[in-house]
């Protein structure tokens, strides 16, 4: 998987099942956190994903999420969601995209998340957006 992150980013982590980059700052600043977990060759990935998107219609009627949509990233079809504002300004504000994808003989999940403080938020948007729709999977 591969992603273009912003020129100031820089990653922090870069292993097999997970990748982590970070965009200048302090505690305001945005984080790309990737996760790949394998999955059992029988794993139910389309019952799943619609069950991860039922259940974060659930959040979305509760007011803790202000977008919620299918999102086909290269290709592969997921649940992308966007937190609301936090309570606080300093609270994370994640927004996420969680698929499943076969990848060398495996089923995994992916999960994708850029996150920021809720108050700089608005300054992170077109790059997490833009770190998200840039998103690459092997297939």
């Amino acid at each position: 998987m591969s992603w273009t992150i912003p020129p100031k980013w820089t990653k922090v982590t870069d292993e097999r099942n997970s990748f982590m980059a970070r965009s200048p700052g302090g505690f305001d600043a945005a984080n790309l956190i990737v996760s790949i977990s394998a999955m059992a060759d029988d794993f139910p990935t389309d019952i799943s994903l619609k069950a991860t998107y039922d259940g974060q219609k659930t959040r979305l009627k509760n007011g803790e999420l202000d977008e919620l949509r299918w999102l086909e990233i290269d290709g592969v079809k997921g649940v992308q969601f966007r937190e609301s504002n936090p309570e606080k300004p300093d609270g994370f504000r994640r927004t996420q995209w969680i698929t499943f994808r076969k990848y060398a003989g495996q089923v995994q999940q992916v999960n994708v998340m850029i996150s920021t403080d809720g108050k700089d938020y608005p300054k992170h948007q077109d790059a997490i957006y833009g770190v998200l729709y840039s998103t690459k999977l092997v297939h």
